[in-house]
């Protein structure tokens, strides 16, 4: 993929060419009462980067405004349009070279910044971050770092993350062959959940409790999901709308309405312990940052590329985004 020319708005570049990790996507459905429109989000992004938390929280309001705009029935058509974002998260190390063993976030700031030039960035970040409903911390005591593991984690959250528990529902061999793309397109709509609900965690977990990527921290973390997404006792009647396009053929196959007690989330979180002691994955992010660095040619991160077509970076406002989402539906 390569840059051309800016498009209109500051930090918003056209591509051209295919990503290889994120090939572009279509429309998955049209009747003549409902038309249904994807759009792919690739969201580079590092988990110790607190602009990529706060992009991520207006990105999130702009899918809803979007949504919101476009799910409205024309007034010239019979036709209902409903849009639905495919998300796919992406690691990058803006610090590749950190500690794999914690030390103190304040260290690293004095090491970057002059007191007062830190003192300033920090408040800026907790300024913004309060905007968007985010309690970013600072503190003598919060740890930092490599971020490595957290990404690891993200790989395994939409690749592995309760794909053998789908058993406790049903048996795979259960599946017909008529059901087969159906299942494939919950298994995949599964994965995006997990993987933006990790996401969410181990930015929670780094900027408004100041702990760090070590593997206990990252058990507790996939504990939080687990128990988030699939403890009966969490669960809350009302789900939130879908952000992906198979959210609507996520019905009947047994995944997305799992349910599970606390035995069976500790198992998943000792398989999780497991993977983290490994090296799994571990060549395919590694890949992944050398795409972003040398093929996208990101220097920094947040990231977002938009339907394979426009690249957004920095820290852009939900505004921003709205007005890329039109361009490509």
């Amino acid at each position: 993929m390569t840059a051309t020319a800016p498009a209109e708005s500051e930090g918003v570049i056209k591509v051209q060419g295919q990503n290889t990790t994120a090939p572009p996507s279509s429309p998955v459905s049209t009747a003549t009462t409902a038309i249904t429109t994807t759009i792919r989000l690739d969201i580079y992004s590092d988990t110790v980067c607190p602009w990529c938390y706060i992009t991520k929280k207006r990105l999130e309001k702009a899918m809803r405004i979007f949504q919101k705009e476009y799910s409205t029935t024309s007034l010239d058509s019979e036709s209902n349009r409903a849009v639905y974002f495919d998300i796919h998260w992406h690691p990058f190390q803006l610090d590749p070279q950190a500690s794999a063993v914690p030390f103190l976030r304040s260290k690293l700031l004095a090491r970057k910044f002059a007191s007062d030039q830190a003192i300033f960035v920090k408040d800026r970040i907790t300024t913004a971050g309060r905007v968007e409903g985010i309690q970013i911390r600072y503190s003598e005591h919060h740890l930092y770092c490599n971020s490595m593991e957290s990404h690891r984690l993200i790989w395994y959250a939409r690749r592995r993350m309760l794909r053998t528990m789908r058993s406790i529902n049903s048996n795979d061999k259960d599946v017909q062959q008529e059901d087969q793309g159906e299942y494939e397109e919950e298994v995949d709509e599964f994965g995006n959940r997990m993987e933006d609900a990790m996401a969410e965690e181990l930015f929670k977990s780094h900027f408004e409790r100041g702990e760090c990527g070590d593997i206990q921290t990252l058990k507790e973390c996939a504990r939080r999901v687990l128990r988030q997404e699939f403890l009966s006792s969490s669960r809350t009647e009302t789900m939130a709308p879908p952000t992906s396009s198979t959210s609507s053929s996520a019905i009947g196959l047994g995944i997305t309405a799992l349910h599970l007690d606390k035995d069976e989330i500790e198992d998943e979180v000792a398989k999780i312990e497991r993977f983290l002691e490994s090296d799994e994955g571990l060549d395919a992010i590694k890949e992944e940052i050398r795409v972003a660095k040398q093929e996208l040619q990101l220097q920094g991160v947040p990231a977002i590329v938009v339907q394979n077509t426009y690249l957004l970076s920095g820290g852009q406002d939900p505004a921003t985004f709205v007005e890329v989402f039109k361009r490509v539906v």
